[in-house]
């Protein structure tokens, strides 16, 4: 295949990997995309849910503090109306008679009168004259004994009653003159159970928190499941969160209790009226495990896009690879039909020997590649020939001379690699190499061009004939002279000395024509085309000889 062929079929090849990691590349795109899409979503629908927690508990909160501010106004206004009937004139017996008689508002279970001093006369749960009982140092009698409650209720600690034996909040009022002088305290005890309960019937899940505190820090109750009767009268002063509580009337909670460790998020409310906060809250890990189930619904439609795409994805790549196998057969197929086209063009052309080469075999091409009757063409498909092949790598361009029946023939030839296609593809290195070998017949050229050559030498003769005339006849002037002077010493009686010399003389001269006459000879003979050692130094005496005169 032509060079240029091969690399357009390799560029396509890499434009096809190309596409296979564009492919892959996008695939992964796509498939990352829906699990980013989902774990976007699942933050959303986390934070939905909470939102809707928060939103719930704030609902809820609302509706307690409306309750416990109904609550309390209740038995405040019952308080009220019941120290202004007492009046400033009673004794123990008529206040236990109308004590018992009174309709108490639900959740009472006892209503206490206090002396001035702090101590018990009597309740709707104890008749006067028992044992003396000082309730001086409870805090609900302690804040009326030093005026520190003035005229309003006071709500106390969770505290459990010396006389009903029972936890409860104390609501505590003074009771006083019409000129104001403190004439009694009276103390409604309100069961910490009934508020528990009521919290409990409310809750719509056992993960909601609902507890009532106080701004002294003091939780009144607590609504979490089990062991939540076990936090009422604790201390929370130290939540950072509580002390937010305490500067806002209301508002979003978030925060991990210092009672249970627990994070929640919910909403408080403050009452405006009386110290009280209502805080309702759920735990947090469990708002965020109800967006998991649709984490997991949103993960299978994802997981389920994903493979359905790398399926795709697959199928496509094997589609493009077959097509690549395809086109490759297809390219190779007429690659080859237009080398055999042009192979045997050349084939048979004269003089033109073409042969292809798979391993050790060779196979003619063309009419002159199959003429027995041509030694280059014998010589083209001998095994000789194509073992020196085997030795050289890529293409090239040769001459080579070989002689066969005594007559010497001269060949130049072009190797050519063959590329195949599809052992590119496979990356194989065990397929046999094959080669195109073009050779021409130079025997006939280079005998014309010897021809030539030796008309050109005949012409460059007939140039040099003026300068070899001189170059003769100078020792012939030379042998003249010699010649003369050896018969005149003779004539007059010279010594022989003289007469060898002017011989000797004529002898040199002698031998330098002849080798300027043989030099003459062997450049205008036609010579053979032949390879033979030669000595530098000899052809450039003889040019000498020959243009020595012309140059001087």
């Amino acid at each position: 295949m032509p060079p240029g062929e091969v690399e357009d079929h390799r560029q396509w090849r890499w434009a096809g990997k190309a596409k296979h990691v564009f492919v892959w590349l996008l695939l992964a795109f796509v498939c990352a995309a829906p699990i980013i899409v989902t774990l976007v979503t699942y933050q959303l629908h986390t934070k939905r849910e909470e939102r809707q927690a928060v939103l719930n508990s704030q609902k809820l909160a609302y509706v307690l503090m409306s309750h416990i501010d109904r609550t309390v106004e209740a038995i405040d206004s019952f308080m009220i109306s019941f120290g202004n009937y007492l009046g400033e004139k009673w004794n123990p017996e008529d206040v236990y008679r109308e004590l018992r008689n009174a309709n108490l508002p639900a959740s009472i279970v006892q209503l206490s009168l206090v002396d001035v001093n702090g101590r018990f006369i009597a309740s709707n749960l104890a008749p006067p004259g028992g044992a003396p009982i000082d309730l001086s140092d409870r805090e609900h009698v302690r804040v009326h004994l030093d005026a520190l409650a003035g005229d309003d209720i006071f709500i106390s600690k969770p505290v459990k009653g010396r006389v009903s034996k029972l936890w409860t909040i104390q609501f505590s009022r003074a009771i006083r003159s019409e000129t104001g002088r403190l004439i009694g305290i009276l103390v409604a005890s309100y069961e910490i159970s009934d508020i528990i309960d009521f919290y409990a019937r409310l809750r719509t899940d056992q993960h909601v928190i609902i507890a009532l505190v106080g701004f002294d820090g003091i939780i009144r109750a607590r609504v979490a499941g089990a062991g939540a009767r076990d936090s009422v009268g604790q201390d929370i002063n130290g939540s950072a969160s509580f002390q937010s509580m305490r500067s806002m009337p209301e508002g979003a909670y978030e925060s991990a209790s210092i009672l249970d460790g627990i994070d929640r998020i919910g909403y408080f409310v403050a009452s405006k009226k009386f110290p009280l906060v209502v805080l309702v809250a759920t735990d947090r890990n469990f708002v965020r495990s109800l967006s998991k189930e649709f984490m997991i619904a949103i993960g299978a439609v994802a997981g389920g896009v994903c493979i359905g795409l790398l399926l795709m994805g697959l199928i496509y790549i094997r589609y493009n690879r077959l097509e690549q196998k395809l086109g490759a057969r297809e390219i190779q197929s007429g690659a080859r039909q237009r080398e055999a086209q042009f192979l045997r063009a050349f084939g048979n052309m004269p003089g033109v020997s073409v042969v292809h080469v798979s391993g050790d075999v060779a196979t003619p091409i063309g009419a002159s590649s199959f003429d027995n009757a041509s030694p280059v063409a014998r010589y083209v498909r001998s095994r000789q020939f194509i073992s020196q092949l085997g030795a050289s790598d890529g293409s090239s361009v040769s001459v080579e001379h070989f002689t066969k029946d005594g007559e010497e023939f001269e060949i130049q030839y072009v190797v050519a690699q063959v590329n195949d296609l599809g052992a590119h593809a496979r990356g194989s290195e065990d397929t046999p190499r094959e080669m195109v070998v073009f050779a021409l017949d130079r025997t006939a050229a280079r005998t014309e061009e010897n021809n030539l050559y030796q008309m050109s030498k005949m012409a460059a003769l007939g140039e040099l004939v003026t300068g070899l005339a001189h170059e003769i006849n100078q020792p012939l002037g030379v042998i003249r002279l010699a010649a003369a002077n050896a018969l005149s010493g003779i004539k007059r009686g010279l010594p022989p000395e003289h007469v060898e010399e002017k011989l000797n003389r004529i002898v040199t001269q002698t031998g330098r024509m002849k080798a300027i006459i043989d030099h003459m000879r062997i450049f205008g003979r036609k010579s053979e085309l032949r390879l033979e050692p030669s000595a530098v130094s000899t052809a450039i005496e003889g040019a000498l000889q020959v243009v020595g005169a012309q140059i001087r």
